[in-house]
């Protein structure tokens, strides 16, 4: 079954989603700390769980209920094409993820990467903790609309690819979110994403609270 988040603050918390404590605020309302405009520095695409991330040159298109391609008719990104690590635990918010551009500032060990290294669809002008407060939020991204489901936290797969010891902990909160392609559209370099309404109650993950907490404050 599906963590499905009911409007319920508790459980919002517990899944690990940006300001859930008692927030109030305005529908469709951009936080004071997030910018005022956000845009796409970069797609990519990997064909499968084993390919690196080839970089789209050109315009991506994002399908419905699919995910990312390099063009209408081009290749499709490896949860496009059910090829990904997880495919095989569906879930809405697998279709696109997006990641900030500073996601690995300041990172220790993560000098030698590329923000592009950590397998992210789409690169984001913008801090980390300006994304994560898209999760349970509408919004738009050139032509296409989404959905923000959760945070997508760093894998151990993903640390030993990359062979930085420790980086799944310090990468924890600066992976990026998990998006659903509600509407297909085009997207490319340069395109503004547009903040929309917050819908708490819409976000839907097989992912249960336990998968959110810090691997250093497990069992605590």
């Amino acid at each position: 079954l599906a963590w499905k988040c009911l409007g319920s603050d508790k459980l919002a918390a517990s899944l690990a989603l940006p300001g859930a404590e008692g927030r109030v605020e305005d529908e469709g309302a951009p936080s004071a700390r997030r910018p005022n405009t956000m845009r796409v520095a970069g797609v990519f695409v990997a064909p499968t769980n084993r390919d690196a991330p080839v970089e789209v040159d050109g315009i991506a298109f994002l399908e419905k209920g699919v995910g990312v391609r390099a063009g209408p008719d081009g290749q499709p990104d490896r949860y496009a094409a059910r090829k990904g690590s997880y495919s095989h635990k569906q879930e809405p918010g697998r279709q696109v993820t997006l990641i900030s551009s500073r996601a690995l500032d300041g990172v220790p060990g993560a000098e030698a990467l590329s923000v592009g290294d950590c397998r992210r669809n789409i690169l984001i002008e913008c801090g980390p903790t300006d994304l994560n407060e898209l999760v349970g939020r509408h919004f738009s991204l050139g032509t296409a609309k989404l959905f923000s489901h959760r945070l997508t936290v760093p894998c151990k797969p993903l640390e030993k690819r990359l062979k930085v010891p420790g980086l799944m902990e310090r990468l924890w909160d600066r992976a990026g979110i998990s998006c659903e392609v509600l509407e297909s559209g085009t997207v490319q370099v340069g395109d503004a994403l547009e903040v929309g309404q917050e819908e708490r109650s819409r976000i839907d993950t097989l992912m249960t609270p336990d998968k959110f907490v810090r691997p250093s404050e497990r069992g605590k």
